[in-house]
């Protein structure tokens, strides 16, 4: 599943996914989801059972929402 799929189908949610295509520049382009959460937490902890029978597989965690809440600003400076 391509990771745009995903954050679409998992829409406000911790997405776990076990990585099975990258880009040129190594960046994580398409995967089996391992796990979705809403709390953060609990998907870490899925991933940690996981991992435990999977020790090679190479997991993208993301969150597929929103980076800043509505109603919050941000503000970058550079020195």
């Amino acid at each position: 599943m391509r990771i745009k799929r995903a954050r679409q189908l998992h829409a406000g949610e911790w997405v776990a996914m076990r990585v099975t295509r990258t880009s040129a520049a190594d960046v994580p382009l398409e995967g089996d989801v391992v796990a979705h959460a809403v709390d953060r937490r609990a998907l870490h902890d899925i991933v940690r059972r996981f991992r435990v029978n999977n020790p090679k597989a190479r997991i993208f965690i993301f969150f597929a929402g929103d980076p800043i809440p509505k109603g919050l600003a941000v503000s970058l400076a550079c020195r």
